[in-house]
């Protein structure tokens, strides 16, 4: 009777146990089924997204260190540019300056037709007198503007006075320019 008493109280604990595991079972099935398959699939989704958006911040990152070595730099250009003063030429230097413009046209892929220099009506007496010098090129627009920014980086003083540009018949890819540049000879 007491092996009987407790066979049948092992098979009642056996059954309990069961229905235990088999509730447990299910309940790991449907947590499984709709809430943990759908974490997965969520952090699935976002793991794309992460990679983007971790490479957008690197990149924004890199932009920003370029930006503020670019500012820096900029800042040391205009420090030195404005500390270099810009040279005045005497008279034995005119032909030397002309030849400097001549060089450079001609690495930026400007044709000058002509040179002339000429002298401003004085207006008082001064340590120098302005020179105009007038050219007459051919050119493109990009041409022209690397020619004129390398001018305008020249070491000696030159400004432009006056600036005319009109279409070259002949041919639709060149400009005809006048070009009236300004610059100061010591006495």
């Amino acid at each position: 009777m007491i092996l009987t008493n407790w066979q049948s109280k092992l098979q009642l604990d056996n059954k309990k146990i069961v229905v235990i595991l088999l509730a447990a079972f299910i309940l790991v099935y449907l947590d499984f089924s709709f809430v943990i398959k759908t974490q997965i699939k969520g952090i699935q989704e976002s793991d794309p997204k992460i990679s983007k958006l971790k490479n957008d911040i690197d990149k924004l990152n890199k932009d920003l260190v370029a930006t503020q070595e670019l500012k820096t730099k900029q800042d040391q250009d205009k420090k030195s540019a404005s500390l270099k003063a810009k040279k005045i030429i005497t008279e034995d230097q005119i032909p030397a300056l002309m030849e400097y413009i001549s060089n450079q046209a001609n690495q930026k892929k400007v044709k000058i037709n002509q040179i002339k220099p000429s002298r401003e009506a004085k207006v008082e007496p001064a340590k120098s007198s302005p020179l105009l010098l007038t050219l007459d090129l051919s050119c493109d627009y990009h041409n022209l503007g690397a020619f004129l920014n390398d001018l305008e980086n020249a070491p000696e003083y030159l400004a432009v006075q006056d600036l005319r540009i009109t279409r070259d018949t002949k041919n639709d890819f060149l400009q005809n320019v006048s070009l009236v540049l300004k610059t100061y000879v010591k006495k």
